[in-house]
């Protein structure tokens, strides 16, 4: 298993690193659909454009290769300051090819993903995203995180990350 790395500065410029934040989101993938070699193509936004549009861009890594059972993948996703009261787009698209983009990736099914507000200054948070199936068609509503179930800041095991007044342990 290796771990992916999206420094949100590829998509929007940073100004400094001291004060990042981390949000280790761990994406539980489907099994590969019988006999088709499929990939799991994840982009990750902060940024205003919502999913109706095509994100482009150089995303740096290739998507995950599914394999015959589920597997886990983790991704680290560091921000800067200015990301820190945005949410976190994420896609996972299904294709034929590493970068989607083979012959018909550009109509490859997708998940989606919305999490709500994740960043915290100089905190690490982790989420869990579990997509059951590779779905046929694109999923228009994305899955939600909300932000009290982003974990962090608080030892021991609980299903709610914020105080009774509704902020969050790591504010």
């Amino acid at each position: 298993m290796t771990r992916l790395v999206v420094a949100l500065a590829l998509v929007l410029p940073v100004a400094g690193c001291a004060d990042n934040a981390i949000l280790e989101l761990e994406v539980d993938l489907p099994a590969s659909p019988m006999g088709e070699e499929t990939y799991a193509f994840i982009q990750v936004r902060t940024d205003e454009l919502g999913f109706d549009v095509p994100w482009s861009g150089a995303d740096p890594v290739d998507g995950f290769l599914l394999g015959p059972t589920r597997s886990t993948q983790p991704i680290s996703i560091v921000a800067a300051p200015r990301d820190y009261d945005r949410n976190v787009r994420v896609r996972a698209t299904f294709c034929s090819q590493p970068r989607c983009d083979g012959f018909g990736d550009d109509i490859a099914p997708e998940r989606r993903l919305e999490i709500e507000h994740p960043f915290y200054s100089t905190r690490r948070t982790a989420a869990t995203w579990r997509i059951e199936d590779v779905p046929a068609d694109t999923v228009e509503t994305p899955d939600l995180i909300q932000r009290c179930e982003v974990a962090g800041c608080r030892d021991g095991t609980t299903r709610e990350h914020c105080r009774r007044d509704g902020t969050h342990f790591c504010e």
